[in-house]
């Protein structure tokens, strides 16, 4: 079964995720600017973005966003796939987390009394899904985002708030990018 999964594994047409892949590490986009790869192969390896649309405070939050380069469709195909594939999304879900904890210190109005944490979800085939190429968020706990899930049921108290995007300042969005890929830069 694993050899079956992972030679098919490759590039969509008409996926959006699949053509950001194929941009170079260090390009900044409308939408999103790629801030790390662990290489080129299809089949294995990984890449991190910086959004440009996020559900965390646009003024002091981000979001980043992992994507394997080949078109997968579910998280379990990372299991029935090359190990490589898995091992190196550990790789690139490390960095992500680590680089927003470094951005999210630096820019702490109290340095010593920050607490790492961050809000995590990833979205794989589903008809209500825009896209079917699996990716996982993880943005700042701060902003809409910064609420209970439902399965926090200890800590539901009031009725969710609705969850919205929110668009970085240029000048946010640039400065965020550039340190990102500094930071991502520095960990090969």
């Amino acid at each position: 079964m694993s050899e079956t999964l992972s030679s098919i594994i490759g590039r969509k047409e008409l996926c959006k995720l699949c053509d950001e892949g194929k941009l170079p590490v260090s390009t900044i986009g409308e939408r999103a600017a790629i801030l790390y790869k662990t290489g080129e192969d299809l089949a294995i390896d990984w890449f991190l973005t910086l959004q440009r649309n996020v559900v965390s405070d646009p003024l002091e939050g981000f979001g980043l966003m992992i994507m394997p380069l080949g078109h997968l469709e579910s998280f379990a195909q990372m299991h029935t796939s090359n190990r490589k594939l898995a091992q190196n999304y550990g790789l690139v879900d490390a960095l992500a987390n680590y680089a927003m904890q470094v951005v999210r210190k630096e820019e702490s109005v109290n340095p010593s009394l920050f607490l790492p944490s961050a809000v995590i979800y990833g979205k794989c085939s589903t008809d209500l899904n825009t896209q079917t190429h699996i990716h996982r968020k993880v943005y700042t706990f701060d902003g809409s985002v910064a609420q209970a899930f439902p399965s926090d049921s200890d800590w539901l108290k009031e009725t969710p708030k609705p969850v919205l995007k929110q668009e970085l300042a240029e000048e946010r969005y640039h400065y965020l990018a550039a340190r990102f890929i500094e930071i991502c830069s520095d960990e090969r």
